[in-house]
């Protein structure tokens, strides 16, 4: 390896020591994370005195779904039927197995019919679009005024870019990295 690789190398094994660090005295009091998710070396929540209230909703309601929510489940379901997308209802009656079948078999034809890579440049670009996806999903997030961390320091995983039809790689790189070139595990080109 030549001095400016094994520099680069040491860099991003520093941001990320940096990131599991900063990951492991993350509890929730100091982030966005819920009690239920906190490690055992949390400080103990101060316990909150009661507010005479009973649990549960407001008075006069009776158990069912918020006005808004039935209104966005109503229109969701309109513009589906509208534009002939199929639908399924996930009300709790199904598990999840019988749930994830259920989605399959009624997108079976869309999964078959793409998007499929007929060329490794065909493959690279789908998996590059992917990459890119997720580097996008993790800008959006960052962007928020409470999200912790930025893209020169945040490390995801991504999928191997070299387009051998075998490879199922992934690679854990810094997010800005992803934008200036391909995703490749080592040894892959």
């Amino acid at each position: 390896m030549r001095v400016g690789e094994l520099i680069e190398a040491n860099r991003r094994l520093e941001a990320r020591v940096g990131e599991l660090e900063q990951r492991l005295n993350r509890n929730s009091r100091n982030s966005s994370l819920p009690p239920s998710q906190d490690p055992p070396s949390a400080p103990p929540r101060p316990q909150q005195a009661a507010s005479g209230r009973g649990r549960g909703g407001e008075g006069g309601h009776a158990g069912r779904p918020a006005a808004l929510y039935l209104l966005l489940r109503d229109t969701i379901a309109h513009e589906a039927s509208e534009h002939g997308a199929p639908t399924l209802i996930v009300d709790g009656s199904r598990d999840v197995e019988t749930t994830v079948a259920a989605v399959e078999e009624m997108f079976a034809e869309a999964l078959a019919e793409g998007p499929r890579a007929e060329t490794i440049a065909e493959r690279r670009t789908l998996l590059r679009e992917a990459n890119e996806a997720i580097a996008s999903q993790v800008l959006s997030y960052l962007a928020r005024p409470w999200a912790e961390g930025d893209a020169d320091s945040v490390v995801r995983e991504f999928i191997c870019e070299c387009g051998d039809t075998s490879c199922d790689a992934s690679v854990h790189d810094l997010v800005a990295a992803v934008a200036s070139a391909p995703v490749l595990a080592r040894g892959h080109r």
